[in-house]
């Protein structure tokens, strides 16, 4: 047997066996689809369907995300550089020009031999920078604040390991004790109290809460499907803008929740589409005390449908903060070299240079 006809062989088995799971998978949506009516009709009985109404006028908005890349120098070290953007559009989508500002601009040190840790501490670092960045909104005058992301983010615990991973400035001046979802709770609650409402647009739909929730009013052939399979397959039949399917209390590991109530940022979710391509979202929102969650959710999701413009999956604050905190690899190398080149001298250069230059 030739080395060629032994390849050949093998792709034609795992063409075939790829086949077989596809077949599958195709078979179970195409019954799912089937069963959409009957399924939209079960949620509609439960009480977990609504309709937003159109939203003629749009208060001043933001948008709030951040981002980070991460420059390996070799010997276990690491630098972490993230940044934040925070986007203003004082009259929503009638604005004539968005304002932006980098409310948070930060270089972490990192030492990982192993490198297994490294990539949650930047993720951790950047959420602490658009966690510190919360206390900036409210001077922009925007009334509402549309996170690229949940409001309760991440949604489990941080492992206090992953703060020791990383050395900076604001870890220093926060301290070493850091309980960061107390933290994010706390600028939450503050930024509510000062009259900013503060919404969670997750573009990433995940899990099994409406799948769960309702399994007992669904169809047989939709409980094994995931929330982002169910949504998919209601978008067919579902029409009209600012559709809510929910809302419901996350479920989250380690108490984090109670985190939040405490300092009165009682956070509720809910499932929604892009009024333009009917992409499935996840919301977060923040309900004070007796207020009704489901006239929120419905308020919101309005919100949100009158902010994504034509042929669009996200609202306009979330694309441009998205768009303005992106930080690229390229940029970030850049600025890395520079740095870099205005401290070595010819000297340094041959025997320094190649412990700090690993991914320069």
């Amino acid at each position: 047997m030739s080395l060629m006809s032994g390849e050949d062989e093998v792709v034609r088995r795992l063409v075939e066996k790829t086949r077989q799971h596809l077949e599958r998978r195709l078979g179970r949506l195409r019954e799912a689809l089937r069963e959409a009516p009957r399924a939209l009709e079960a949620l509609e009985q439960s009480g977990l369907i609504h309709y937003a109404r159109d939203m003629d006028s749009v208060a001043s908005v933001a948008g709030l995300d951040g981002s980070r890349q991460v420059i390996r120098m070799g010997l276990g070290r690491y630098l972490v550089i993230a940044v934040t953007a925070l986007v203003h559009l004082p009259g929503g989508m009638e604005a004539r020009a968005a304002r932006l500002y980098y409310p948070e601009a930060e270089v972490y040190e990192a030492y990982d031999p192993s490198g297994a840790g490294i990539d949650a501490a930047a993720e951790a670092g950047m959420l602490l920078l658009e966690t510190i960045s919360l206390d900036k909104v409210a001077e922009t005058g925007a009334k509402v604040l549309m996170l690229d992301g949940p409001l309760i983010d991440p949604p489990g615990s941080v492992d206090p390991g992953v703060w020791r991973l990383l050395s900076g400035e604001i870890l220093d001046r926060l301290g070493r004790g850091l309980d960061y979802h107390a933290l994010r709770a706390e600028k939450l609650a503050r930024l509510a109290e000062s009259g900013v409402e503060a919404i969670g647009v997750v573009k990433r739909v995940s899990g099994f809460m409406l799948i769960t929730r309702s399994a007992e009013e669904l169809p047989p052939g939709l409980r094994g499907l995931s929330d982002e399979d169910l949504l998919v397959v209601l978008s067919s039949i579902i029409r009209g803008k600012g559709v809510v399917i929910g809302p419901f209390t996350p479920r989250l590991p380690g108490g984090i929740a109670s985190r939040y109530e405490e300092r009165g940022a009682r956070i509720v979710t809910y499932y929604t589409y892009s009024p333009w391509t009917m992409k499935p979202l996840r919301v977060e929102i923040m309900s004070k005390p007796g207020q009704d969650y489901v006239e929120k959710a419905v308020e919101t999701a309005g919100l949100i449908a009158a902010l994504t413009p034509p042929g669009h999956s996200y609202p306009l604050p979330v694309q441009l903060a998205h768009e303005k905190s992106h930080l690229s690899r390229q940029l970030a190398g850049l600025i890395y070299r520079e740095a870099l080149t205005s401290l070595l001298s010819s000297e340094d250069t041959v025997l320094i240079a190649p412990r700090l230059i690993e991914e320069a």
